[in-house]
């Protein structure tokens, strides 16, 4: 038996597409902060041994390749499924 189900009229077009994409964004956010959080505080203490500001350098500089490439991904993202949603409103069904 199969249920038909009738598509949200609320998220019909690009809202849907935008939410994905800042899901993909904050999800990038999310795993590239730790992990180059851990990658710089370890290049921070092996460059400068005896600095006290290692950690807060490290935090700095993570979160801001945290953003850069969460912003990539959203705009990349974004793009491939607009084109993605144009393409096969173009094709003959």
């Amino acid at each position: 038996m199969k249920l038909p189900f009738r598509p949200n009229p609320k998220t019909h077009g690009w809202p849907k597409r935008a939410a994905l994409s800042l899901l993909t964004g904050i999800t990038v956010f999310l795993i590239s902060l730790p992990v180059s959080f851990l990658l710089f505080l370890n290049h921070d203490q092996h460059a400068y041994p005896n600095d006290p500001q290692n950690l807060l350098s490290a935090l700095t500089a993570s979160v801001a390749l945290g953003l850069a490439l969460a912003a990539c991904a959203v705009l990349a993202s974004f793009t491939v499924l607009l084109l993605w949603s144009l393409r096969s409103q173009q094709s003959p069904q």
